[in-house]
């Protein structure tokens, strides 16, 4: 029988499995490993104990809004901790409140929420309820009745914009009389009325409006004011003049 010469390396037998590299079964076992370290310290960070809302700052100053109700509004939310918090629907919790226009909500590190606000600017009370801003935008209040002070604007349904456009285009054409308008009305037929705070109602009818209320202001000082007291109306619906209505219940041309 033949002897295995001295030196000589023993060889894999055909019924030997070959084994995986010893990194490869390292990465094998750290992948799993790794990925539920990752799973249970991102559910750890998102835990809202882990890192909760301490703090919500109100940056901007209010004149109207209280600061409870801005925070009534943001801490139901803030429950849900510093990263998981839901700042738009904030932003459309605040948005839905009286006087707020717009408003900004982001994270400050670690624990705190910023709140930016921006106030509606009450230009106008509209006849069927409700103040009117700058652009013509209805808003709803708590206490309208605060606000009588305010030029009173009536018009069809969904006019609010072209109201408030053109009340401060004459507005504007009224300020070097000192006068101010204090209810401006469109009909149905788009036809214009105001009323000013000297007690003077004014007729501009439906064409060339702004043409009619220049041919008053350039009249006014003039024709009209020395006979202020006795005048109710002034009818401006005239291509070359106009008609005035005496408090006594005459016309005269």
């Amino acid at each position: 029988m033949a002897r295995a010469r001295k030196g000589a390396t023993c060889r894999e037998t055909a019924g030997d499995k070959p084994r995986l590299p010893l990194y490869l079964l390292a990465i094998l076992l750290l992948v799993p490993l790794g990925l539920g370290v990752l799973v249970w310290g991102g559910a750890h960070l998102f835990d809202p104990k882990t890192l909760p809302v301490n703090t919500v700052r109100i940056e901007s100053p209010l004149q109207q809004l209280d600061q409870a109700a801005v925070r009534n509004a943001v801490l139901p939310h803030a429950k849900a901790g510093f990263l998981r918090v839901d700042v738009a629907a904030i932003r459309a919790e605040l948005e839905a409140l009286p006087w707020v226009a717009k408003s900004s909500v982001r994270r400050a590190w670690p624990d705190r929420l910023v709140v930016r606000i921006s106030e509606q600017q009450a230009m106008a009370r509209w006849d069927s309820g409700g103040l009117l801003n700058p652009e013509g935008e209805r808003f709803a209040v708590n206490d309208s009745a605060v606000w009588q002070d305010l030029p009173l604007l009536r018009g069809p349904k969904q006019t609010e914009k072209v109201l408030m456009k053109e009340y401060r285009a004459m507005q504007r054409a009224l300020e070097p009389l000192g006068l101010n308008i204090t209810q401006l009305s469109m009909d149905q037929r788009r036809a214009w009325n105001l009323y000013l705070d000297n007690g003077l109602q004014l007729r501009l009818g439906r064409n060339d409006s702004h043409l009619r209320l220049q041919r008053f202001v350039r009249v006014y000082a003039g024709v009209l004011q020395p006979r202020l007291k006795t005048i109710d109306s002034v009818d401006l619906r005239y291509t070359n003049g106009f008609a005035v209505r005496w408090r006594e219940g005459k016309a005269a041309a």
